[in-house]
């Protein structure tokens, strides 16, 4: 039986930045349900993400269990979208800030990607 090395998560980021905001959300929310600062990363990570690492991954070929993990994915993240549209703070906010579509775009070179761009998964992997 072979035995798993422990990998560590680093993350660089700016203070007084809105990375700086979230990761300090992400710790307390972590705290609030009595998990690691690591699990809840991995939490979203896994989310967000495992599906289609592991559909990409040459080790992985269990297409049952990708689907399930697809659909346990959707689910998380429909849950957010509704959260999401039904926070009235935060649907005033977007009405509020981020009509121009010039706040989003501003300091990118024509070649980086904006919020704006349309690209799907697909393009980006």
């Amino acid at each position: 039986m072979t035995t798993s090395k422990r990998k560590e998560i680093k993350i660089y980021y700016a203070s007084n930045s809105y990375d700086d905001e979230l990761i300090k959300f992400i710790k307390d929310y972590a705290v609030a349900r009595g998990q690691t600062y690591t699990e809840v990363m991995l939490e979203v990570l896994r989310a967000f993400w495992l599906p289609m690492a592991l559909k990409k991954s040459p080790l992985f070929n269990d297409s049952f269990l990708l689907k399930e993990l697809q659909g346990k994915s959707i689910g998380i993240l429909n849950s957010q979208l509704n959260f999401y549209s039904s926070d009235t703070d935060l649907i005033e906010l977007e009405q509020k800030s981020l009509n121009d579509d010039d706040l989003l775009d501003e300091g990118l070179d024509d070649d980086e990607m904006s919020f704006n761009d349309s690209a799907t998964f697909d393009n980006l992997i």
